[in-house]
């Protein structure tokens, strides 16, 4: 599996149009749009939660589930995901429409960013406590929902920003049906309480470049 990332943009959603469930070429609900609620995935979308933990989170502009007060950066809603202090976090998978193929180029973008407030119960000490630690964002692709077979990639997220727009190109080694998104620790850091929000995932085929002769 070869990856590039390719541009981090920038995005300050001042307002942002309403939309409804869509489907792309590839995923189903790329926007992750639904009825804002807890513990409960998107349309389109599996949960991947630990046994015994919460599952994630639909956000709106107007829902505040633990303190978030974000716009969307596509249509109305966006996902939640957090990590945790007892060696927790949360994931969501979907299969794709039609299989990304081997040794074909694909652009991936994704926006993602932190909210200023995050706030729920350490597992730990079972206080309220603030999940603002940096977050990793990664990527894993399998044969069956939630599988980690083959890391695609990983994006860090830290401090509370704009919504960043992460585009990347990806070319798989294997077939990929399964495409998994979770929220991590950092490698190498302690098993901290973060979070990450995500929004309007695209991705589209990229066409290889042919040279004529003259």
């Amino acid at each position: 599996m070869r990856l590039s990332i390719l541009s981090v943009g920038f995005l300050l959603c001042g307002f942002c149009t309403p939309a409804f469930a869509q489907s792309s070429e590839y995923i189903t609900n790329p926007s992750f749009e639904d009825t804002p609620r807890q513990n409960y995935p998107p349309e389109g979308w599996f949960d991947c939660s630990f046994h015994n933990e919460s599952p994630i989170d639909v956000h709106g502009y107007e829902s505040e589930f633990f303190g978030v007060k974000e716009l969307p950066a596509d249509g109305e809603t966006f996902v939640g995901m957090v990590t945790r202090d007892n060696e927790t976090y949360e994931g969501i998978s979907t299969k794709v429409l039609q299989p990304l193929l081997a040794d074909s180029t694909y652009e991936i973008s994704i926006m993602v960013k932190q909210a200023s407030a995050y706030n729920s119960i350490s597992r730990a000490t079972s206080r309220p406590v603030n999940y603002i630690n940096p977050t990793l964002l990664e990527a894993w692709a399998g044969q069956l929902s939630c599988q980690m077979n083959t890391f695609l990639w990983e994006y860090k997220v830290e401090g509370y920003g704009n919504w960043d727009l992460v585009t990347f190109n990806l070319t798989p080694e294997k077939n990929i049906r399964y495409l998994s998104l979770y929220a991590r620790h950092p490698e190498n850091a302690e098993y901290t309480n973060g979070h990450i929000l995500i929004d309007d995932l695209q991705i589209s085929k990229v066409n290889p470049v042919t040279f004529e002769r003259y």
